[in-house]
């Protein structure tokens, strides 16, 4: 070991001489522990590389998984969606069906009742379709109008003639000699 002073700059020099055996024995320690520590160096790199290969393998097993894993749930959701597809469709198919027999039956029911203007049994009598009258109007004056148009009074006018017929009728049977000078 060496030591300086500051005022000097001179080195000394201390001189420890331990004993040659001594030096080559703690030499031959440090050499076995070296190569122990070598030794498992060695062991750890190989058992590292080990690791790093199956580490390797298990990546590519896992994308390998992954992939699988993703194929399988695509088919899945694929299977799903063709059996949604298939109960949509049967649900279709039950509410047609359930449509045409609501409209066969409302048909039925139509074609079982009378029309609305039909009042037969409410105490008025039939007319048949051909006894309506028609009352022909023809028009004097030259106009773009053929001569032979049929004109009908509205509903109102026809009610009012009919009850004014009836009454006549009614009165005629009353009192046939009144009416007829």
């Amino acid at each position: 070991m060496a030591k300086e002073t500051e005022e000097e700059g001179e080195t000394e020099v201390t001189e420890y001489n331990p004993h040659f055996n001594e030096l080559l024995e703690s030499y031959n320690n440090l050499l076995e522990d070296s190569m122990k520590v070598l030794e498992k160096y060695g062991e750890l790199k190989v058992s590292h590389s080990k690791v790093l290969k199956a580490f390797g393998k298990m990546k590519i097993e896992k994308e390998a998984l992954e992939e699988k894993f993703k194929l399988i749930e695509e088919e899945y959701s694929m299977t799903a969606l063709i059996t949604e597809n298939k109960r949509l469709k049967a649900t279709i198919d039950k509410l047609n069906y359930d449509l045409e027999n609501f409209v066969r039956r409302e048909e039925n029911l139509n074609g079982s009742q009378r029309s609305a203007n039909d009042r037969s049994g409410l105490g008025f009598e039939v007319e048949s379709s051909g006894t309506k009258k028609n009352n022909e109007v023809s028009i004097d004056v030259d106009d773009d109008i053929p001569q032979e148009i049929i004109i009908q009074k509205p509903p109102q006018i026809e009610q009012e003639t009919a009850e004014q017929f009836q009454m006549e009728l009614h009165l005629k049977k009353l009192n046939p000699v009144a009416l007829a000078a």
